[in-house]
């Protein structure tokens, strides 16, 4: 515990939350499309992030990571212009710098603070909940709308269209869902499959 700097964080907040049994509670203001490898969120767990269509155009965060949340039954949120970066289990507090993406992991000099001070974790709880609102729950059609917003490309290396040719889905058959670019052969401008 204390604090974690750099390549330290990610990791360990990785690890805490795969073991943590309980609730989860994030407050991310940016998702890159890694994320969900990051935060290993479970059903009913909650996260927040900026996901209003300025971000979503600006690749600040990603529509694909939000998908694959709510396919795991994350409940997912945005609140636009936030900037906190606050994960919080049942008896442990982290809150720092890092955004959840690859980039804030392997390229970024981040610092996040570890507690189990009961005090800052309740605190945390009730900031991460007080955003969490019915108001801005990320709707299935909403994300639709998101989606759109980006055009051919996501940042991040993600191809993404909105032409019907071409489209990230979910595999719904794999044990833990799978982003799938599905390419159909020979539309112009894009990869052939």
């Amino acid at each position: 515990m204390g604090l974690l700097i750099d390549d330290e964080a990610w990791p360990r907040i990785t690890r805490h939350i795969q073991a943590t049994k309980g609730k989860t509670l994030a407050s991310i203001a940016y998702l890159g499309v890694d994320s969900p490898d990051l935060l290993p969120l479970r059903r009913d767990d909650v996260l927040v992030c900026d996901a209003s269509p300025a971000s979503i155009a600006a690749g600040s965060t990603s529509p694909v990571a939000l998908r694959l949340f709510m396919h795991r039954g994350v409940e997912v949120f945005s609140a636009p212009g936030l900037h906190a970066k606050v994960i919080v289990t049942a008896r442990r507090l982290f809150i720092g710098s890092a955004n959840a993406s690859a980039h804030s992991r392997d390229h970024l000099i981040e610092a996040v603070l570890e507690t189990t001070d009961q005090s800052a974790v309740r605190e945390s709880k009730d900031f991460i909940l007080g955003l969490a609102t019915d108001l801005n729950e990320v709707t299935a059609p909403q994300l639709d709308e998101l989606d759109r917003i980006l055009g051919p490309f996501e940042v991040g290396g993600v191809f993404r269209s909105v032409e019907p040719e071409v489209r990230v889905v979910i595999e719904e058959e794999a044990e833990e869902p799978v982003a799938v670019l599905a390419v159909r052969s020979g539309v112009e401008g894009c990869p052939t499959a």
